[in-house]
């Protein structure tokens, strides 16, 4: 069986979520699942511009969220900075912190073990 790979994928995921967005206009979730794509395909101004737009945006970005595009453009200290921030206002997405896949790359880090005593998913 042939296997697609990762950036035939990710190209695929672009399209998709940039379709979405022209009909269905700026949804913050959808957003940020695009410039989370284009963090780890190398489009970081994109993703920057998108982060942008959403950190000044007037409805509520989760912190949560916000941390994970922070994670995937490679900044583990701002993203750890917002899951902090999201801890402190009860974010509700932080309960999915210890199995969350997208968090994976930060399990290792003794910042990660503290993030989740504070939110009460330590072992």
């Amino acid at each position: 069986f042939p296997t697609r790979r990762s950036s035939d994928l990710h190209a695929q995921a672009i399209k998709v979520f940039e379709e979405s967005l022209a009909y269905s206009g700026s949804d913050s979730r959808t957003l940020s699942r695009l410039a989370g794509i284009y963090a780890e395909t190398g489009r970081r101004d994109d993703a920057l511009r998108i982060l942008a737009d959403l950190e000044r945006s007037s409805t509520d970005v989760p912190a949560w969220t916000l941390g994970w595009i922070h994670l995937c453009l490679g900044d583990h200290a701002e993203a750890f900075r917002r899951l902090e921030i999201g801890v402190e206002m009860h974010d509700p997405g932080m309960m999915w912190l210890k199995v969350h896949p997208d968090f994976d790359r930060l399990r290792a880090h003794p910042q990660f073990a503290s993030l989740l005593h504070r939110v009460g998913l330590s072992l």
